[in-house]
């Protein structure tokens, strides 16, 4: 993850960070429909923005050290092909592929404090940060997997990680954007390190 922090004002900053992420891979279910599933490709980036505001009576020094506050936006977005083999009255039927993009958005309001040290190095703390989310997906199922049982099961799987990953379509499609049940809670904070210049 890299980042930037710009001071516009003596109490005021914005900043904007960037990095590289992946869906995380977890086991399948053993003894379920769909085994083996495994990751055949994987990538994805998140991007978010934030306004700082450095309270001038709270804090000794101007941005960016000190306590601060403000809303942020984060993104994410996931790309990630998954093989998997299907079973029926536990026999081997056959194999399939599964693609995947999730997107999710955050829009957060945070709490969070900066020391720095020796007038360059930074430690940014961001202590609180409540969000609500939105979450879409788009899935394509192909191969031995048919658009109901089978397709339903990764389904599941999918929601362990995130809240909604959508409906899936006869066509083997599953889409869902723009849904008021796609919005859930979130919660951010971090650590990180930099260097002033």
């Amino acid at each position: 993850m890299f980042g930037y922090e710009r001071v516009l004002f003596p109490s005021q900053t914005a900043s904007i960070n960037v990095g590289l992420i992946q869906f995380p891979e977890r086991a399948a279910n053993s003894t379920g429909i769909l085994r083996n599933v495994k990751r055949t490709k994987s990538s994805g980036f998140t991007l978010s923005a934030d306004y700082r505001f450095y309270p001038t009576k709270r804090n000794r020094l101007p941005a960016p050290d000190g306590v601060y506050f403000g809303p942020f936006l984060n993104y994410f977005q996931y790309n990630t092909d998954f093989s998997v083999d299907v079973y029926k009255a536990g026999v081997l039927e056959g194999q399939g592929t599964i693609d995947t993009e999730i997107d999710i958005l955050f829009v957060c309001f945070q709490l969070g404090y900066q020391f720095i040290f020796w007038d360059r190095l930074t430690l940014d703390l961001i202590l609180f940060g409540p969000a609500l989310g939105m979450h879409s997906a788009d899935l394509k199922a192909q191969g031995d997997l048919e658009a109901g049982e089978d397709v339903q099961e990764f389904l599941d799987y999918l929601k362990d990680q995130f809240p909604l990953a959508g409906e899936l379509a006869s066509s083997g499609e599953a889409t869902a954007t723009g849904s008021t049940t796609a919005w859930s809670a979130g919660y951010r904070y971090s650590f990180s390190l930099g260097f002033r210049f």
